[in-house]
């Protein structure tokens, strides 16, 4: 398949370099209510923890970090060996 991509439409603004892009993350989490947000990568989002738990069943319900995406609600297994997250 020869396959055209129009690279000047997909091209970021953004100048950041790698570094600046890892430090932004680790602020942004460092700082982030845990207590009170869900991380929804397929929202783009973070979701109230309340509305989230209201949706798992009764024994998920002590988790005490919630990421939600896509890969993850397709049961792609991303969650193996993370026995403290929950992937809804």
């Amino acid at each position: 398949m020869d396959l055209e991509l129009p690279w000047d439409e997909l091209r970021s603004a953004n100048r950041s370099t790698l570094g600046e892009l890892f430090a932004g993350f680790m602020a942004y989490y460092a700082d982030f209510d845990f207590a009170r947000r869900a991380i929804s990568i397929r929202n783009g989002r973070p979701l109230a923890v309340d509305a989230v738990i209201q949706r798992l069943p009764s024994d998920k319900k002590a988790f005490k970090i919630f990421v939600e995406g896509e890969y993850w609600c397709c049961g792609g297994g991303c969650d193996r060996g993370l026995p403290e997250l929950h992937f809804w």
